[in-house]
């Protein structure tokens, strides 16, 4: 069975150039059966600049509903450089406060900071992706206290129980789609098509500790894939958590012999086994 496929995923615009027009947002009262109903919606952050989040598949909420994070940036017409940065802020819902709580300089407008609440360890913590001095990282944050511990790899995704991340190589990415990428990262001048010793890694993040569990090269070879695509350069991206934990999901991509994005999806356990 031929398992890469043509793949386009269409993304929904926002409301912010309506509300900035001052335009109404209407309603659409005949959902169907099972679907939520929408009643209003309304702003949520404010001040100058562009916010956003991303990316769908992670909760800009808090467990409790109660906070609200979010990236503030200065633009937004363009790719992120090296030397553009992002404020990432939190809004308390009830009182409506917007606080300031980490600047970084990781980002992109398709999966921001790939920011994710640690609603499962004590307090009240983020983790968020950051850079300096070409050298990726990511960063464990305490909202209210501003305790803050780094760990050397960035994160793709988080298991629910936050006690592991995936992480994958954001420079191949910068290279194979800029707009997840991340600019200013040191680089070789010509990566490998399908490496052995990059792919995709899982973190603890009590420890820092990582390994990778499952390279591009061994993905290269669990499928077919499409002809006259050899040499060009496979990557990963779009990684999930099961619920559970015991699953991570994501999406091996490369160019065929036509430049066509091809795409296949995997499973696999945390530990690499059972692709």
């Amino acid at each position: 069975m031929k398992r890469y496929l043509p793949l386009a995923i269409g993304l929904f615009g926002t409301f912010q150039g309506l509300a900035a027009a001052g335009a109404p947002v209407k309603m659409n009262e005949a959902m169907p059966d099972g679907f939520p109903k929408v009643t209003g919606v309304h702003p949520v952050a404010d001040g100058p600049g562009h916010h956003f989040f991303g990316y769908y598949g992670i909760s800009p909420w808090d467990a409790t509903g109660r906070y609200f994070v979010h990236i503030r940036s200065t633009f937004s017409d363009r790719l992120v450089e090296a030397d553009d940065r992002a404020e990432i802020a939190v809004v308390d819902l009830e009182t409506g406060r917007s606080k300031i709580v980490a600047e970084t300089a990781a980002w992109n407008f398709q999966q921001g900071a790939m920011v994710h609440w640690l609603d499962a360890l004590p307090g009240n913590k983020i983790v968020y992706n950051d850079r300096d001095n070409g050298r990726l990282f990511s960063v464990i944050l305490d909202v209210k206290s501003g305790e803050r511990r780094t760990l050397d790899l960035p994160i793709a995704a988080v298991s629910a129980d936050g006690s592991k991340a995936a992480s994958i190589s954001y420079a191949r990415l910068r290279v194979t789609r800029p707009g997840y990428g991340y600019a200013g990262l040191d680089a070789p001048d010509k990566l490998h098509p399908h490496p052995e010793d990059d792919g995709l890694y899982v973190m603890d993040l009590a420890t820092g500790g990582s390994e990778l569990i499952l390279s591009l090269h061994d993905a290269f070879h669990a499928e077919p894939v499409p002809e006259g695509s050899g040499e060009n350069l496979l990557w990963f991206n779009h990684v999930l958590f099961s619920r559970d934990g015991n699953r991570i999901f994501f999406m091996a991509r490369i160019h065929d012999a036509n430049d066509r994005r091809q795409t296949a999806g995997f499973t696999v356990s945390p530990d690499g086994g059972d692709l």
